[in-house]
C-alpha cells in the first residue's frame, strides 16, 4: 500500500470490529470484560482516518508549496519525527495517539502572515525545538503531565503554558503553535526571550 496511514485505519476498524462483536453476538464469548459501546469509536476513529486520506486533495506542489512548506501526519503508535527545510512554512499539524514525537522546527521561516501548526498527542511526549530568533504564540495544554520551557516547568493536572516571543505583535511572519496532550510531557527547546 502507499499510505502506510491506510493501513493503521484499516487495522484500526478490525479491532473496533472484533471487540464489538462481543456486545452484538454474546453467546460468542470473545470476552466477558468487554461492555459498552466502546468499540464504536475505535471504528469510526478508523473511518475518520480512511475518509481524511481519501479526501487529500492530491500533491501539495499544486498549490505552489513543497513538502517541507507544510507538515501533515497523522500515525496510531509509534514515533513522529519532522524537520523541515522551508523559507515559506506554513504549519500544519501532527497527530500521534500513543508514542513520542519530535518537530524540529529550527530550519524554517514562516511565509508572511500568521502561520500555525497543530500538535495532538494522546499519550506519551512531545519535543518542540525552535529557532533561537522565531517569533511565535504558543498555546501547549496537558490534562495530566508536564510542560517545559527554558529551564521552567510545570506539571500536574489541567496544565496550560500561554507565552509570546517579544516581538509577536510587530512581526511580519509569525509561527502558532497549538499543542494538546492528554497524558505525558511537552519539552519546547529554543525561542526568543
Amino acid at each position: 500500500m502507499k499510505n502506510p496511514e491506510r493501513i493503521g485505519a484499516y487495522i484500526i476498524i478490525v479491532i473496533g470490529v472484533f471487540l464489538q462483536v462481543h456486545i452484538l453476538f454474546p453467546e460468542l464469548r470473545l470476552g466477558k470484560h468487554i461492555t459498552d459501546l466502546w468499540p464504536i469509536v475505535i471504528i469510526l476513529w478508523g473511518i475518520a482516518v480512511l475518509i481524511r486520506s481519501r479526501n487529500r486533495s492530491g500533491p501539495i506542489e499544486k498549490y505552489g508549496m513543497s513538502e517541507a512548506d507544510i507538515i501533515q501526519s497523522t500515525q496510531f503508535i509509534g514515533e513522529i519525527f519532522h524537520r523541515p527545510v522551508s523559507t515559506r512554512f506554513r504549519g500544519g499539524t501532527s497527530t500521534l495517539i500513543v508514542g513520542s514525537g519530535t518537530i524540529d522546527l529550527r530550519s524554517i521561516r514562516c511565509a508572511e502572515g500568521s502561520q500555525g501548526i497543530r500538535i495532538s498527542l494522546g499519550v506519551g511526549s512531545i519535543n518542540l525545538f525552535l529557532a533561537e530568533d522565531a517569533t511565535y504564540s504558543i498555546n501547549a495544554n496537558v490534562v495530566l503531565g508536564e510542560i517545559s520551557h527554558r529551564g521552567e516547568s510545570i506539571s500536574g493536572f489541567a496544565k496550560r503554558l500561554i507565552e509570546r516571543s517579544s516581538k509577536y505583535d510587530i512581526a511580519v511572519s509569525k509561527l502558532d503553535v497549538e499543542i494538546s496532550v492528554v497524558i505525558g510531557e511537552v519539552v519546547i527547546h529554543g525561542g526568543q526571550t
